[in-house]
């Protein structure tokens, strides 16, 4: 799978939060979807920047892909503070190799790939770009 390198400003996402690995995330992560839209949840956001994008972030690795982590679903704020039931998270200043998948059916396609590929990652924090207009989406993960 093909990909480039980019250098990432860091921000600040505030969110759902849950904690997961590999082995349970297809439990856990399509329901906080489900609450993530029945709640509105990128409404709720303390400050949020204008954008059409919602995160999923991982981060808090416990160690590597085989590890627990946080999975941080939301938008971009300001993050001065999260609203009550939300969560902050910062994604750091870094570098980051960014895979696109087409839509959201191909998001766990793009990450089988992604494991397969030889990257020296940080497990620092990764994160999905969701374009909300094209329906496109960037995943972006920590590098060296």
């Amino acid at each position: 799978m093909d990909y480039t390198i980019e250098t990432f400003e860091g921000c600040t996402i505030e969110g759902l939060k849950k904690r997961t690995d590999n082995s349970r995330a297809m439990q856990v992560i399509p329901g906080l979807w489900e609450t993530f839209f029945k709640d509105n949840t990128l409404s709720r956001i303390s400050e949020p920047v204008a954008e059409p994008y919602v995160y999923g972030v991982y981060t808090a690795y416990e160690s590597d892909e085989h590890g627990e982590y946080d999975f941080v679903l939301g938008g971009r704020s300001k993050g001065s503070g999260a609203s009550p039931g939300l969560e902050l998270v910062g994604i750091p200043n870094g570098n980051y190799a960014v895979f696109t998948a087409p839509g959201t059916d191909q998001v766990i396609a793009a990450w089988q790939k992604i494991w397969q590929t030889k990257l020296k990652r940080t497990y620092v924090s990764d994160f999905e770009c969701y374009d909300q207009k094209t329906g496109q989406v960037k995943i972006y993960v920590g590098v060296c």
